[in-house]
């Protein structure tokens, strides 16, 4: 990981910090790769009780995939932006398909 230091280059200190800089990103990846892995796995179970029109389990699994989605935007591991599109998807999805049954 270490950066190779050309002739006359950066200074020690500089180094240190772009070293620094590479664990962090690598912490903060794995950190991020929590909050996605279980905001995707979350949305992957509502979606599945959506399509199979199973109105008992549906509206909590809706919720606990919203509150996984809205936990990764708040850690930063994706955008805010990114968070109300999954949401908005979501939500248009199952207005959709539960609401067309009843």
């Amino acid at each position: 990981m270490a950066v190779e230091k050309a002739k006359g280059a950066a200074p020690k200190r500089k180094r240190k910090t772009s070293e620094k800089r590479a664990r962090q990103s690598v912490e903060r990846a794995g950190r991020n790769r929590y909050y996605v892995s279980s905001m995707k796995t979350a949305v992957k179970k509502a979606k599945q009780a959506i399509f199979q029109k199973d109105f008992s389990r549906a509206p909590s699994l809706i919720q606990e995939a919203i509150r996984k989605i809205q936990k990764a935007g708040s850690k930063k591991a994706i955008h805010r932006n990114e968070v109300r599109r999954r949401v908005s998807r979501l939500m248009k999805l199952a207005n959709k398909t539960l609401r067309s049954t009843t």
